[in-house]
């Protein structure tokens, strides 16, 4: 047991829920204590079961869900999830806490416009149309699009038109029809164009909720951490078959995921010099059916792969190689906050950012770090 982390974990992959909606916000006031069991969503063998079938969703090995030491740190309960954030190593790592958005109290941590955009939106395009000109064009984030006729596999992302520079998601919405009519789209780092102070800490934010992880640790051990980024907290909104490719943080810092809508497989490669000949192969690649023979055998060498759920809070480390992959019906909606604790590992791999030892196609420029500094 690791200084700090007072409850034990259980290797188990998490749920698999397909149409499943936001809950009501009702966090208690005792959430930290909350227990999760197995029971409290399906039996063991059911979310096995859950599990594999995401796996043949995506077209991923079916063996990554009996593999025991692939398995995520399934957390307990609320107070284990701080404990995790706050004090232990997250390299080569994944953490989850299921239902963990509403038993933190954030089920309406999301702007109503954003959720009212959601409800009946069957695609990233449907999403964006419910969203009002004025709403949109007080937003940022990129909007990355895909040939027509194709699942996923290379990414472009939609910057300018015309010769024109794209700002707001409005300018990007606005250009779609012409720039890319066909296609599916996948949205990231969604956040808004001006700073404001935040309610709660009355800090300079960009971030688009109302509460974040942060918030529930508490701000003065929040403060006390080395780094902890909600300015430009992003939110990704993604169909089936859209993702995050295969990349590393340009910073390793590490990430608290909180998976609102939607499910989706994350995988996380070994750290460092045991995985950089597989990311020169496949970097910037989302692994969606069909796979190639690479592929499937770069999944093979995952040190961890997790399937996350509508709800649940997971952990890892950004300077690991890692991949997220939407596999529901539904569109999925997930927000990062990044942060720096003091567990050694994770502040060696951060002190490795912008040095020859991170990986070259995702390297930090010393001005980011700097700014970081």
């Amino acid at each position: 047991m690791k200084r700090g982390v007072c409850a034990t974990f259980r290797r188990f992959p998490p749920c698999w829920v397909d149409g499943t909606t936001m809950g009501a916000r009702g966090a208690s006031a005792d959430a930290g204590q909350t227990s999760v069991r197995a029971d409290d969503s399906a039996s063991a063998d059911e979310e096995l079961r859950e599990m594999r079938a995401a796996l043949a969703v995506a077209g991923w090995p079916a063996s990554l869900a009996d593999d025991l030491s692939k398995r995520p740190k399934v957390l307990p309960n609320a107070k284990a999830l701080a404990d995790a954030v706050l004090f232990s190593s997250h390299v080569d790592e994944i953490f989850v806490l299921r239902n963990g958005v509403q038993l933190l109290g954030h089920d309406d941590a999301l702007p109503a416009t954003f959720t009212r955009a959601l409800q009946g939106a069957s695609s990233v395009r449907d999403f964006l149309g419910a969203i009002d000109e004025e709403t949109l064009s007080s937003w940022r984030g990129r909007v990355y699009c895909y040939a027509s006729g194709t699942l996923a596999g290379d990414e472009r992302e939609l910057k300018t038109h015309d010769g024109a520079p794209l700002d707001s998601l409005l300018d990007k919405r606005r250009a779609l029809p012409l720039a890319h009519p066909e296609g599916n789209i996948y949205l990231g780092e969604l956040r808004r164009r001006e700073k404001y102070r935040h309610p709660l800490d009355h800090r300079w934010v960009k971030t688009l909720l109302a509460r974040d992880v942060k918030d529930f640790v508490g701000r003065d051990r929040g403060n006390a951490m080395p780094y902890w980024d909600r300015y430009d907290e992003g939110v990704f909104v993604g169909a089936r078959f859209g993702g995050s490719p295969l990349h590393v943080d340009q910073v390793s810092w590490s990430n608290v995921g909180k998976n609102f809508r939607g499910s989706k497989l994350l995988a996380v490669w070994p750290s460092g010099e045991a995985s950089r000949p597989l990311f020169d192969a496949h970097n910037y690649r989302l692994f969606v059916p069909p796979l190639s023979p690479a592929e499937t055998e770069a999944l093979r060498s995952a040190a961890r792969v997790a399937l996350v759920r509508a709800g649940d809070l997971f952990v890892f480390s950004g300077g690991n190689a890692h991949m997220a992959l939407s596999v529901s019906e539904e569109l999925s909606v997930t927000a990062y906050e990044s942060f720096l604790n003091l567990s050694p590992a994770n502040l060696r791999l951060f002190l490795q950012s912008g040095t020859e030892a991170q990986y070259a196609q995702c390297r930090a420029r010393q001005p980011m770090m700097d700014d970081i500094r």
